[in-house]
């Protein structure tokens, strides 16, 4: 297959559309609500358990989704483990590991300022060439959190595509990104209302959402009208303009010290009057106002907070019934994501067959998948080729487009970034031959080429294929050679190899996850 002819396959599967030529991707329409339930007629609409049975086995495929969607496809030995667990007993697993993982280890600069008023130009210069030098160890640690530690790195990038920041916004601070980064870290496995209030007092978002300019004279609403519309409640539900207004005041009187990187609370610059909000009046303030938030719309909240969760770790488009069973636990655990999380890995929604590989694979999955599964090495370099290489398919760690975040889905491929994808993968396995190799000694039947070309591509790519299309891709590792010559152990073995994933690389179902 040719890449302009994998080009219109792909956009055919990714965007259900015919199309003609590299222009035609970004006209494509989104899917309409019509579609949306077709696509899930047959899906079990309720998060009961799943319980494996002759039409829905406990098999490869489903633990290769559930690895997917919690973290990243694992090397053959972790894989094989779960495959002897029972389905809750690999979510279980999965979630213990995360919950086991280490934060990501606070820097030796994490709590340095900017130079005192008084400093020399040459202190100056010191200080930004160490800053420079901090913002790439950020990267790098950030790099290797969400490669090591599973669903909690797949959780930061969710509370980072959440509660978003941009790294330039706060003038490329790494104090500031840590503190915000480190925020989100110690409230993956507590209640959803801590981490809102932890959120906003940030030295992160309160530059970003303008909170040090919010004031008793001049009140900011940006980040009062963010907290309702992106943060807790979603756009246009369950609150009001003069909502917006008033709570602004209730959370005036922050400020930030850049010299310490403190956060402080200034009562000169706090609006003491009288607030309404959600048609209560008091005199509320940070505290009190969150408080009320989370007393007056805690179903909203959980409702915006479930139906982000799913689109994320499932698919974007989220049927209504799934959305209110998720929400119910959500109010039933103290708002408590990871709960929710638990009962809908472990359900037979999650493992119905149309579930699996219905999502664009986003940069950090693309390239993460990559790595666990092929036993990349695990070092400074390779953590910031990590971070190199996603930025270069468009998703920067740590600087989401705007404030909504990343789009994710279908806006991960256009008539650039799939070319691209192309060229970048094709690299990283010509880079790595020598663990592909070992990966491949790894499967069932490493001798029996056309076997070891299907149990690489069914380990490798989301959706099953067509026996022909496995057929053929034993043509392309024997590389019209006779199959009775093909050893694993051969000389031209580790080319053969490279040549394959060269190929499935390149294939459209590849971009699925």
């Amino acid at each position: 297959m040719d890449r302009r002819t994998a080009f219109k396959k792909g956009t055919e599967l990714i965007f259900g559309s015919e199309t003609d030529g590299y222009e035609s991707v970004n006209e494509v329409e989104p899917i309409t609500e019509t579609e949306q339930a077709l696509a899930h007629v047959n899906v079990a609409m309720t998060l009961e358990p799943y319980v494996p049975n002759t039409n829905m086995p406990w098999n490869r495929r489903r633990v290769l989704h559930m690895c997917r969607r919690m973290g990243f496809v694992p090397e053959p030995s972790t894989l094989s483990l779960l495959e002897g667990m029972s389905p809750s007993q690999a979510v279980d697993y999965l979630i213990q590991r995360a919950q086991n993982a280490k934060k990501i280890t606070e820097p030796s600069w994490a709590n340095l300022g900017l130079p005192p008023v008084n400093a020399t130009a040459a202190e100056i210069q010191t200080y930004n060439t160490q800053r420079a030098i901090w913002l790439n160890d950020l990267r790098v640690m950030v790099s290797s959190h969400l490669l090591e530690s599973g669903l909690r790195g797949k959780l930061t990038m969710f509370w980072h595509n959440h509660f978003v920041t941009e790294l330039s916004d706060y003038g490329n601070n790494p104090q500031y990104a840590w503190r915000y980064l480190n925020a989100i870290q110690e409230h993956h496995f507590v209640g959803f209302k801590a981490l809102t209030v932890a959120m906003g007092i940030t030295p992160a978002m309160l530059v970003y959402l303008n909170g040090i300019q919010n004031q008793r004279i001049r009140p900011n609403e940006n980040y009062a009208r963010e907290l309702l519309e992106l943060f807790t409640l979603g756009e246009g539900n369950g609150y009001t303009q003069k909502d917006i207004e008033e709570l602004a005041r209730a959370l005036t009187g922050y400020q930030v010290n850049g010299r310490d990187n403190s956060v402080s609370f200034n009562q000169a610059r706090f609006d003491s009057g009288s607030k309404t909000i959600f048609g209560k009046t008091g005199n509320y303030n940070y505290t009190t106002v969150h408080d009320l938030l989370f007393q007056e719309r805690r179903e909203a909240i959980s409702r915006h907070v479930c139906r982000r969760a799913y689109q994320f770790f499932v698919y974007p488009n989220a049927p209504e019934m799934i959305v209110d069973e998720m929400a119910q636990l959500f109010l039933e655990s103290d708002m408590n994501l990871v709960s929710v999380l638990r009962t809908l890995f472990k359900s037979r929604h999650f493992f119905d067959d149309e579930m699996m590989g219905t999502m664009v694979i986003s940069p950090t999955e693309l390239l993460g998948n990559f790595m666990t599964m092929f036993s990349i090495p695990k070092n400074t370099q390779e953590y910031r080729n990590y971070y190199n290489l996603t930025s270069q398919l468009g998703q920067v760690l740590l600087q989401p487009p705007d404030v909504a975040g990343w789009r994710g889905h279908r806006s991960w491929i256009n008539t650039s970034t799939l070319p691209t994808r192309w060229t970048l993968m094709e690299q990283q396995v010509a880079r790595f031959r020598v663990q592909l190799l070992e990966f491949a000694k790894l499967m069932p039947s490493p001798n029996k080429p056309y076997d070891l070309a299907r149990h690489i591509a069914e380990y490798m790519i989301a959706v099953p294929l067509k026996d022909e299309e496995y057929l053929e891709l034993g043509k392309v590792l024997l590389g019209g050679s006779p199959d009775y010559e093909w050893r694993i152990d051969s000389n031209g073995a580790a080319s053969r190899i490279q040549a394959l994933v060269s190929h499935i690389v390149q294939m459209p179902e590849y971009q699925l996850n």
